[in-house]
C-alpha cells in the first residue's frame, strides 16, 4: 500500500476515507457576482463563490 504522503507530498490537507458532498453557487445579479471572503481553511482570507458542505449526519429536508 503506498503512503499517502508519498502521493502529494506538497498537500498538507487530509482527506477523510469516506467521500463528501460539497456545493458552491453562482449568484449573478445585474451582471454582478455575489463573492464572499473565505473564513476558514482551506483557502481562508481568499475571494470565493459562496459555498458549503453537507454533514454526513445530516438528511437533506433539513435545509429546506
Amino acid at each position: 500500500m503506498v503512503d499517502e504522503k508519498e502521493l502529494n507530498p506538497f498537500d498538507l490537507r487530509h482527506y477523510p476515507i469516506v467521500p463528501l458532498v460539497g456545493v458552491g453557487v453562482l449568484v449573478i445579479r445585474n451582471k454582478f457576482l455575489l463573492l464572499v471572503k473565505r473564513m476558514y481553511n482551506p483557502d481562508a482570507g481568499y475571494w470565493s463563490i459562496p459555498g458549503g458542505h453537507l454533514d454526513i449526519n445530516t438528511l437533506h429536508y433539513q435545509f429546506f
